[in-house]
């Protein structure tokens, strides 16, 4: 309970902050696209290895379990001064409750925003080919540290982790502790 307490915190100020500059304070442009310009450049060849969990539409919310991004590249998308587009071409493995490894490389279009020296990713109503549609997403990174919100449709939860700069496939496997009881599959994207 404590932790979505912090990552609900987190977010409303986040939006606070996005929403509404302090009086006569003027965002510096400048420096937000170079900002997220140098978390794009430094998203190359990582992995977000984190957890998540899911709130069910009755508000049941399940056990936390192990996911994995890797990220091959971030690539500017809009054209236009401004735009804040970009591509994440991102492999997303998760394990079904059923057991299924599931392992998909997706180009993800998403927009990065700057909040001082963190950069806050949003994707609202994607859709994944084989996954389905209604997807979305709100993370804030921090240095070498990730945490938000994500949803499918009626489900949805929070997800938290790390960036690893240096993708390994060892023992980590993204559902290596999941609780097994589940009979309902579930992504962090689901």
């Amino acid at each position: 309970m404590p932790a979505r307490v912090l990552i609900l915190a987190s977010l409303l100020t986040v939006a606070a902050v996005v929403e509404r500059p302090a009086a006569g304070h003027e965002p510096d442009a400048t420096a937000g696209r170079e900002t997220v310009e140098a978390f794009a450049a430094s998203m190359t060849d990582v992995a977000l290895l984190g957890r998540f969990n899911t709130r069910l539409p009755d508000g049941t919310v399940r056990e936390s379990r192990r996911d994995r991004y890797r990220i091959a590249s971030v690539e500017r998308f809009g054209t236009k001064p401004g735009d804040d587009r970009y591509v994440i071409n991102a492999s997303i493995a998760y394990r079904r409750a059923s057991g299924q490894d599931i392992d998909l490389t997706v180009p993800v279009v998403v927009r990065l925003r700057s909040i001082d020296d963190s950069v806050l990713l949003t994707v609202d109503d994607l859709s994944i080919p084989g996954l389905g549609s209604e997807f979305g997403a709100k993370l804030l990174f921090d240095g070498d540290q990730y945490a938000g919100t994500w949803r499918h449709g009626e489900v949805g939860g929070a997800m938290w982790g790390t960036i690893e700069t240096t993708p390994t496939d060892d023992a980590s496997e993204p559902g290596d502790d999941a609780d097994p009881s589940p009979e309902t599959d579930e992504t962090p994207t689901q």
